[in-house]
């Protein structure tokens, strides 16, 4: 539909292979070894593929008169270069609007290190024919609960032309406010920011990129939920040797009694990264009995209690 209703439009695949001793480490073609009758965009790209790093080599098929992997079987080439049964046979001519490249692993397609050359070049070779390439290559964003906060945190692979960044906010998911701007580095990054909301709830967040010329994009919704009530869960109970537990914050001290306000164990907690995952105590030196386990937090303490056999 595309290729019939805009005739402007450049189709272009991005393939993988095994590099064999004597092959380049990209193989680009139009899908066929006809010279094409439009613009052929091959040449430069070799050009730009061969700046991004200068110890890529490049085969043209047509040009280079290299015929392995060169894409005459596939059916978007064979309709785009007008063949008379994409399906069936091979096209009899080149449109120019077709292309079709092979990248070798190890230099190309193992890392976004790889990504940035390929995409350099084709940002190189389509400036100005109209194929507009994002701004901002977003690596991941994430959200992280760490001491009563919501730490936010991303990460570029790209950035060009970006003038800032703004964290987002909301509390049902569809209506948004701006918490923070920040500046683009304008090259791979990573950047950090914090919210120190106090109320529990579902919060939602997203990340906001605004470019020089005023266009705007936004990252994908996150989620996370607060919940600032200090809230333990112990098991099992009755337990014979590993008692475990999750806590909704940081524990900075847990204490084992007996019901009599017997002491038996005392543990001080200096690692803080600990809350939401489960923690384990050996209470295997408990004698049979009803005991009372207390957990100190920042401001609270919790106590429950647990039988051991």
């Amino acid at each position: 539909y595309i290729h019939d209703n805009v005739p402007n439009s450049l189709f272009l695949q991005l393939h993988g292979f095994t590099k064999q001793p004597t092959d380049p480490y990209v193989i680009l073609s139009n899908g066929s070894l006809l010279y094409p009758s439009g613009t052929d965009y091959l040449p430069s790209l070799k050009t730009n593929i061969y700046n991004a790093d200068n110890t890529l080599t490049s085969k043209i098929g047509h040009i280079d008169n290299w015929s392995r992997l060169i894409g005459r079987t596939n059916t978007q080439g064979r309709y785009v270069n007008n063949s008379t049964d994409p399906c069936t046979a091979n096209a009899t001519a080149s449109s120019g609007r077709f292309m079709h490249i092979e990248q070798e692993r190890t230099l190309l397609r193992n890392d976004v290190t790889g990504w940035d050359k390929m995409a350099a070049a084709l940002a190189q070779t389509f400036s100005g024919t109209g194929c507009n390439f994002l701004p901002i290559e977003l690596i991941s964003f994430d959200l992280n609960l760490k001491q009563r906060s919501v730490h936010i945190e991303w990460e570029t692979a790209q950035e060009t032309n970006v003038s800032h960044f703004e964290i987002e906010r909301s509390t049902n998911g569809s209506d948004f406010e701006s918490l923070q701007k920040i500046e683009a580095h304008n090259s791979p990054s990573i950047y950090n920011s914090i919210d120190d909301t106090t109320q529990k709830g579902i919060y939602y967040y997203r990340l906001k990129t605004i470019d020089l010329d005023g266009s705007i994009s936004f990252s994908q919704t996150k989620s996370i939920r607060l919940n600032r009530d200090f809230e333990i869960s112990i098991f099992p109970s009755p337990v014979k040797q590993h008692l475990f537990y999750t806590s909704s914050e940081e524990i900075n001290s847990i204490y084992i009694m007996d019901m009599t306000g017997k002491e038996y164990f005392f543990e001080q907690r200096n690692d803080n990264s600990t809350h939401n995952f489960i923690q384990e105590l050996d209470v295997s030196h408990l004698a049979t009995g009803t005991y009372i386990i207390s957990f100190q937090g920042e401001q609270k303490k919790y106590n429950q209690v647990f039988i051991k056999l």
